[in-house]
């Protein structure tokens, strides 16, 4: 990280270092630094019903593809009807922060659900990303948030 901060203090991007700690900074050095590879292994998934009811998904990202969200969409409307939610799926939509279904009703007992488990970088990253993907497919490894205006606590 501090080999970053370095460079993007080389390119005058507003980063000084004082002592090893970061004075100022930029919203495009930040979001350099700050932007890791475990950014997208956990996703959220937006699920709208024909009913208009909005449902979120939390599962692992880029298994189906590393790029393209579309595979992981389709996969979210063919495996809906596994969940328990409100009308006939009509589309689904991979969003751009986890931020996005952070009110959904059991959003943070999937986090924490996603957060116990370990992802093998490495050598055996492949393997276990065959494994998820086949698991995801059968509907596993899928953790339904809640949709937002179904939930009623007693």
């Amino acid at each position: 990280m501090w080999a970053m901060i370095e460079k993007f203090r080389r390119r005058d991007c507003g980063i000084g270092l004082d002592n090893g700690h970061v004075l100022q900074t930029t919203y495009r050095a930040v979001s350099a630094i700050c932007h890791t590879r475990g950014m997208e292994d956990i996703v959220a998934v937006e699920l709208s019903t024909t009913e208009g009811t909005v449902c979120y998904f939390v599962t692992w990202g880029r298994i189906q593809n590393r790029v393209d969200p579309e595979p992981l969409e389709r996969l979210i409307l063919k495996v809906a009807d596994h969940f328990a939610i409100p009308g006939t799926p009509a589309s689904a939509r991979l969003c751009e922060s986890l931020q996005d279904a952070r009110e959904a009703p059991f959003f943070y007992e999937a986090i924490f659900d996603f957060a116990q488990k370990t992802i093998p970088f490495g050598s055996g990253y492949e393997k276990w990303r065959r494994r998820m993907d086949k698991r995801m497919r059968r509907g596993q490894e899928i953790y339904c948030a809640g949709p937002f205006d179904e939930y009623k606590p007693d």
